[in-house]
């Protein structure tokens, strides 16, 4: 947990720390894959709350600018 939020667990969402590992969003589609399945993609992710988990992506989005920005000034 990022930041220990522990209020509420409604507002905490599995966060995947490689989107490319990612085969399904464990919050939408875990009630209908098997518990092992389930268990094997939520070792994938870090459990945050809401802000936090928005917050991690608009800091991704950012370093994903960044470096295409990077990218085209280096050539």
């Amino acid at each position: 947990m990022k930041c220990g939020y522990s209020k509420y667990p409604e507002v905490l969402e599995f966060h995947h720390r490689d989107p490319l590992q990612k085969d399904f969003n464990v919050s939408s589609k875990g009630h209908s894959r098997s518990w092992d399945r389930v268990k094997s993609e939520i070792e994938k992710c870090d459990l945050l709350c809401a802000n936090c988990h928005r917050e991690t992506h608009v800091e991704l989005h950012k370093l994903a600018a960044s470096e295409r920005n990077f990218g085209m000034n280096s050539e």
